[in-house]
């Protein structure tokens, strides 16, 4: 009996997850009560806050086949908030194909041809990510653009209307806002990507790294710096999948349950609840029957439903940075605002439900660090 490509991606990605253990380069909150959490934010949070995001081609950079590099990362895309002020900086690139993966794009479609199923093609991940597509500002980029502009018309309004001290600094203001405005993106090999990606992250000496699932990024970013020479940032990042998983997916679990014992909900407890449960079909292993389940998520796009966030051009790095610093704002507040739940929640030391906590790579964990010694040598 063949599988769908849903139950095969989950295959995978189980398969993935399976040598989880630990990484370096990421934050670890687990061990902690929310109020040291907290403390522990809002001690970073002075800092200018940089929101990360990759699109690649897989589920991990380490992947060979036939002794080639077959996936590799397509985009990388930043947004850099100072704290208490408007507007942000951007960056965003996406990167020039590799020999090595153009040729296993063609060797899937014709492996596709005579009868292979794949967990997920480099065809769907370009179409899912808008590989090859022009750099047109989406409809959540679009909506923060007027947002933004409107704000520069403000600035721009004289120092005695916005009653500030001086027109320099109306003017500086106008800068910084029009510098948060969408630019087209570029197409780059990965070496001058990653070189002006690090250019822009060390403008912000004071700075925190976040980024949604951010093991499966500095997995990317780690063996991208390596393959290419390129000087590593020494940053730890924030990841906010550990954050939603540790504080947030507890309380969603507390709801689901006393829905299922037939309580009545707060209706936008309800309605949050409702955006954050997928339900899909799987196979039972005794009985061989198709079972429905239902399961939480913290993923990005359902999250963006739950709170109000415009979610369109999901899976574009830009768009995704500048919808997690929303969701990550709109879920803070919303545990602040339930802290006599959040507080109650037993102390966690690590997570040990698969369902649960970021994917790292297990070559991070139980290998010595990659050299480029141990690298297959460039096909150019």
């Amino acid at each position: 009996m063949k599988k769908n490509n849903f139950g095969l991606i989950m295959e995978s990605w189980r398969g993935y997850k399976k040598s989880i253990n630990e990484i370096t380069g990421v934050h670890s909150f687990y061990g902690r009560t929310y109020e040291e959490f907290r403390a522990a934010y809002d001690e970073i949070a002075r800092n200018t806050f940089i929101f990360f995001d990759t699109e690649t081609t897989g589920l991990g950079p380490a992947r060979m086949y036939k002794n080639k590099e077959v996936n590799q990362i397509t985009q990388i895309a930043a947004i850099a908030i100072n704290p208490g002020q408007e507007g942000y900086e951007s960056f965003n690139v996406k990167i020039t194909l590799t020999p090595d993966t153009e040729w296993y794009k063609k060797d899937q479609e014709q492996a596709i041809k005579r009868g292979v199923q794949f967990p997920f093609t480099h065809k769907q991940a370009f179409s899912l990510t808008g590989y090859g597509q022009p750099s047109t500002a989406r409809k959540a980029l679009r909506k923060r653009a007027r947002e933004i502009t409107g704000k520069i018309e403000k600035a721009e309004q004289s120092a005695e209307e916005r009653g500030l001290a001086t027109e320099e600094e109306a003017q500086t203001i106008s800068s910084r806002l029009i510098g948060a405005l969408p630019q087209p993106t570029e197409v780059i090999s990965l070496e001058e990507a990653l070189t002006r990606f690090n250019e822009f992250v060390n403008q912000f000496p004071q700075r925190t790294l976040i980024a949604q699932n951010a093991p499966f990024d500095v997995d990317y970013f780690i063996q991208a710096y390596v393959r290419t020479g390129v000087d590593r940032l020494p940053d730890m990042a924030v990841d906010t999948v550990q954050i939603f998983n540790r504080f947030f997916k507890p309380i969603l679990q507390i709801l689901k349950t006393k829905k299922e014992s037939g309580e009545q909900l707060d209706p936008a407890d309800e309605k949050m609840l409702n955006a954050l449960t997928k339900t899909y079909m799987r196979t039972d292993k005794k009985t061989g029957k198709q079972v429905e389940v239902k399961s939480l998520t913290v993923s990005l796009g359902p999250l963006a439903e739950a709170f109000g966030v415009v979610a369109e051009g999901w899976h574009d790095a830009l768009s995704d940075v500048t919808m997690l610093h929303e969701i990550l704002n709109k879920v803070l507040q919303y545990l602040d605002g339930n802290k006599d739940v959040v507080m109650a929640l037993p102390t966690v030391e690590r997570e040990e439900n698969t369902e649960l906590g970021p994917p790292v790579p297990g070559h991070l964990s139980k290998k010595k660090p990659v050299k480029p010694s141990d690298l297959p040598p460039s096909n150019s």
